[in-house]
């Protein structure tokens, strides 16, 4: 089970922390991320996530650190507006790996799945959760031509013009979600 992405619209009009993990035995950062959370909450995330056992290099560091009796850090880097988090992850994780720090992120940070591999077991366990799903419903073609005309309805945001959601999100570099928020608030209109 992965770190959850931060979700756009539960981010609108909230400031974003960018944050690293400190290892208190080092005082060097192990891991960089982004939350709309409290920190202590967020620390606390991690921390629960390290002592149910869940894999990989961040939950390791971290209980190594608590297996010395000792807590990580979590420091703020930088707060940012909902719509920067993406690319001020991206920034810190890229700055920090070029002064010499060693991240457990496997990926170059913003939407979490750039730049990794999904192991086989990984990709065996998801292959095997899908299998046996009745999803003929979704795949009509009935289904398929409503989804693509609601794609390619033209729309209005902030007064541009473009010839659907998929070519606005694109252009104005946001996520298909807050575009569809954006639409059911009126910030945004279907021509």
């Amino acid at each position: 089970m992965g770190l959850p992405i931060l979700n756009a619209l539960a981010c609108i009009g909230k400031p974003v922390s960018i944050y690293a993990l400190v290892d208190p035995r080092d005082l060097k950062a192990f891991y960089v991320g982004a939350t709309t959370k409290l920190l202590c909450n967020r620390l606390s995330s991690h921390t629960n996530d390290a002592r149910q056992q869940m894999p990989g290099t961040r939950c390791d560091r971290i209980r190594s650190i608590l297996e010395d009796g000792l807590r990580a850090h979590i420091s703020v880097l930088e707060v940012v507006e909902a719509a920067e988090w993406q690319e001020a992850e991206q920034f810190w994780i890229a700055y920090l790996r070029a002064i010499g720090a060693s991240l457990a992120n496997k990926a170059i940070g913003g939407a979490g799945a750039t730049g990794t591999k999904q192991t086989a077991q990984t990709r065996a366990r998801r292959r095997a959760a899908a299998s046996g799903r009745d999803m003929t419903a979704l795949h009509t073609p009935e289904v398929r031509d409503r989804a693509a005309r609601s794609m390619r309805q033209p729309i209005e945001v902030n007064g541009r013009r473009f010839d659907g959601i998929k070519r606005a999100a694109t252009a104005l570099g946001m996520p298909y979600s807050t575009l569809h928020h954006w639409l059911k608030t009126g910030r945004a209109t279907r021509l």
